[in-house]
This record gives C-alpha cells, structure tokens and sequence, in this order.
C-alpha cells in the first residue's frame, strides 16, 4: 500500500476512466442507499477526497491506490473494470449520458459467460427497460433504465430491444425489487436462455 498522498499511480494507469467509472457506480445504487459517504468509510478515506477525485476527472489524485480499490470493491467492480461475484443492480433512470457510457464501458470488459447468449434489454410499458446479463458464473447485472437511454446501450453492446408481455412486465419489474439475489440470478438465466449455473 502506498504512502498517504502518493496518488493512484501503478495500478491506476486512467484515473480519468476510473472517476467516471467510481461515479456512475455510486449514482446507480443510490437507490438503494449507496452514497459516497458511505463509500470513503468503506475505504477509510475522506467523503471530500473521493468527491474530489470523481468530480475532477481522476485530475486530482489524493486518494490512496489501495483505498481506491477499496472504493471499487465496495460497489463490487475491480480497478480493471471486472465485476465481483453476486448480483449488481444499477439503476440509471436519473443519470446523464455519460453514465450510460461508464456503464457500457464496464458492460464490455465483461463479456457474456457463455458468447451465445448475449446480454438483452427488455422493454416494459413505453418509457423504462430492463437490461439482464450474465458475464460469469458467480457474477450478475440486473439495470434499469429509461428507453431514451435504450439506443446509445444497444448501438455499443450491439443488442437490441426486446418486447415483452404485460406478463414478463410484471415479473421483470417484480424481480427489480426482490431481495433474494438467488431467485433473481435464476430469473435472469431465464430470460438469457442459460442453464442453471451458481445461484
């Protein structure tokens, strides 16, 4: 671990990658109570460093290599941009394009498990979609977001938008909210056409 003050240097070769990565990570599950707060107390640093590196573009760098990959872990993405295991639910209904583009960037580093079955985006009603994938067997992505975000994820993912019924609708937007990540790692290997893998 490097000395307070030595910067994100070594492993951090895109501090300006990262920041956008960090934010996004930390604005899509504010939903469910992530904040950067919370966050800098994961990784024993300050709320104003963190929010200084996110907010500068990775420009100022007064956040610990090791600290910071603490802050990565916490919202479960390795510095290289590879998913932890277990389920990751990122909501971007309020985010900004540049969001949507950090969430594509992470989305291609991690790859389908299995190459025919690419991840899919579902949508529900006319304004709101559900993007289901599974890059690996102990890692998961359930997100959502508005459709007016569907066309710049489908043009750099190369998928398209699937209909469903009033049925899936309901099921899809029921397993948004289940707690159980078991039951919705299962209903995802479902929708992608997948066996039973590790739940």
């Amino acid at each position: 671990m490097k000395g307070k003050g030595t910067g994100t240097r070594g492993l951090v070769s895109d501090p300006s990658r990262l920041s956008r990565w960090l934010g996004f990570l930390i604005d899509s599950q504010r939903w469910r109570g992530v904040t950067q707060t919370k966050v800098a107390a994961a990784a024993k640093t300050k709320p104003c460093n963190l929010s200084a590196f996110i907010t500068s573009d990775g420009l100022t760098r007064n956040v610990g290599e090791q600290r910071l990959m603490d802050s990565f872990n916490f919202v479960g993405v390795h510095l290289d941009g590879l998913l932890t295991a277990g389920l990751h639910r990122w909501d971007l209904g309020a985010l900004c394009l540049q969001d949507v583009l950090a969430f594509n960037e992470i989305i291609k580093l991690n790859p389908p498990v299995d190459a025919g079955r690419p991840p899919r985006l579902f949508r529900v009603g006319g304004d709101q979609c559900f993007f289901l994938h599974r890059p690996t067997q102990l890692a998961t992505v359930m997100a959502r977001l508005p459709a007016k975000h569907a066309s710049p994820v489908t043009q750099a993912l190369g998928i398209a938008v699937d209909d469903v019924d009033e049925c899936a609708a309901s099921e899809l937007q029921s397993l948004w909210l289940t707690p159980q990540a078991w039951v919705v790692n299962r209903a995802i290997d479902t929708y992608l056409g997948l066996p039973e893998l590790v739940h």
